[in-house]
């Protein structure tokens, strides 16, 4: 995770992939929480994901926020 010449460190590239990593699973059309849960309360895809999108964002936000933190801080 921390690259030769570089200012990546190991801390700043696990929080970046791991808030990708979790946004991409919230987001996958075949994740088994997802498809319950739309069956369950009998909605669409885009009504699931209307309401979705914003969280994923916020937490993207927050990754991408502590990354650059961590990688000023060289932690």
């Amino acid at each position: 995770m921390a690259a030769e010449g570089t200012s990546l460190t190991p801390m700043s590239t696990l929080v970046l992939a791991y808030g990708f990593g979790h946004s991409g699973m919230m987001l996958s059309p075949i994740h088994l929480c997802l498809l319950v849960t739309r069956d369950y309360f009998r909605s669409s895809f885009s009504d699931v994901y209307r309401r979705i999108v914003p969280c994923v964002l916020a937490v993207l936000a927050y990754s991408i926020a502590a990354h650059i933190a961590l990688k000023l801080l060289g932690i």
